[in-house]
Formats: C-alpha cells, sequence, structure tokens
C-alpha cells in the first residue's frame, strides 16, 4: 500500500481564532477590500480540517498570485509551516495557521496552497480589492 495523503475537509480564513472547549473563529472572510496597495495584514488566520494522518506529519501553506508577465506561473507572496500529529488516519486533526504582517502589493486573486511534503493537497482562492473608504 502506497503512501496514504491526507484529506483536505476545510481550509477557512478569518480575522481570529481562539479555543475555549471549542474552536471559536471571528470574522470568517471570502475577500479583501483595501483603499491603497500595497497593504498589509497584520494577522491573517487559516483555520484548516484535515483527515487520513497517522502519527506525526508537516503541513505547509503557500500564499500565491498569478505572475501577470508569465502566464500559467504564480508568485509565493507568504507561506507557513506547522507539525500536526494524529493516532489514527480515521482522526480529524483541525486548527489554525497564522501568518503574520501579510503584504499584499496589488489587488488581486490569491490562492491559498496546502502541502503535505511535495503534494498539494488542498487550495483555497479569494480576491483581494481596491475600493475607497467610505463616509
Amino acid at each position: 500500500m502506497g503512501r496514504m495523503i491526507p484529506k483536505v475537509l476545510g481550509l477557512l480564513f478569518c480575522d481570529a481564532v481562539y479555543r475555549d472547549t471549542k474552536w471559536c473563529l471571528l470574522g470568517l472572510f471570502n475577500g479583501l477590500v483595501a483603499p491603497d496597495y500595497p497593504t498589509t495584514i497584520p494577522k491573517l488566520h487559516i483555520f484548516f480540517v484535515l483527515s487520513g494522518i497517522s502519527g506525526t506529519a508537516t503541513i505547509r501553506l503557500a500564499l500565491c498570485r498569478a505572475d501577470e508577465d508569465d502566464l500559467g506561473s504564480d508568485i509565493t507572496v507568504a507561506g507557513a509551516e506547522m507539525t500536526v500529529e494524529a493516532d489514527d488516519r480515521m482522526s480529524i486533526v483541525e486548527g489554525p495557521i497564522s501568518i503574520e504582517n501579510l503584504v499584499l502589493d496589488m489587488p488581486s486573486s490569491y490562492t491559498l496552497r496546502l502541502f503535505y511534503g511535495d503534494e498539494e493537497i488542498g487550495s483555497r482562492s479569494f480576491d483581494a480589492v481596491q475600493r475607497e473608504a467610505g463616509p
């Protein structure tokens, strides 16, 4: 039997995450709006839910945007890595990963890619748009 690849059950963007007796996700969003670019996001929280991990595994995130000068290519703008652990492959592993002081240099479509080893196991996209602040 070959190596089992974890399955992504969820990837969510949010403003804050904390744990009381269960996980609490605050400010869930699917896109970002800023009056000017480049813009800095003090802390981007990504909440993940995985299955199919047995033992200890390292997962890695890469936040990318399309390279306008090289169609079909991505530019990685940020990343993060963490170690997760599960007793057996039927367990659900969940938790937050944060990217601090994230600089988005331009309005664009961004894709968060989740890796297990060198294999991409999931992704989630969002649009960052420019809009002037209202009165």
